[in-house]
């Protein structure tokens, strides 16, 4: 008989507060990883521009194939700062790099992005920021010297024949 009232009392045992505490457990999980969700989201957005600024500008380069070194790196550089005004997410660029030899235009832009320290449980994770890299490269388009010289030769063969 004891037995039996036992069962039942563990049975009709109330269960209030059980609910807070399983919330008080949970809720923190959840938004930790909805920040988190949406930190990464930001991180792609910011390496998907990073990428898409360093193609164009290394291609606004390639096409000014005919100017100086520097003049081709300063118009590969202002154009990656003029694409990148105000469009980045929780993110500033470091630096902006362009290196221009005989066949190409490489443009490196180097952007770092601070995590909230309420995604990574207080400092578990060392570092708070999160460091972008990119860079891409273009050919040299040298099409403009190749019709310049062919026009030079050209005009040379018409002016050596009227004489």
């Amino acid at each position: 008989m004891k037995e039996k009232k036992f069962v039942q009392s563990c049975q009709n045992r109330n269960n209030k507060g059980m609910m807070t505490i399983e919330a008080c457990i949970l809720i923190p999980i959840i938004i930790m990883i909805s920040l988190l969700v949406i930190w990464l989201g930001f991180f792609l957005y910011n390496k998907t521009l990073l990428m898409e600024c360093a193609g164009i500008a290394a291609i606004r380069g390639s096409q000014m194939a005919e100017a100086d070194n520097e003049a081709l790196a300063s118009a590969a550089a202002a154009r990656a700062e003029e694409l990148l005004a105000q469009k980045t997410v929780a993110m500033e660029i470091q630096d902006i790099i362009v290196s221009v030899d005989y066949r190409a235009i490489t443009v490196k832009i180097i952007g770092v992005m601070q995590i909230p320290e309420a995604i990574f449980l207080l400092d578990i994770y060392q570092d708070d920021r999160w460091e972008i890299c990119v860079e891409q490269t273009a050919e040299r388009l040298r099409s403009c010297s190749i019709l310049r010289t062919i026009e030079r030769v050209r005009k040379a063969q018409s002016t050596d024949r009227t004489f």
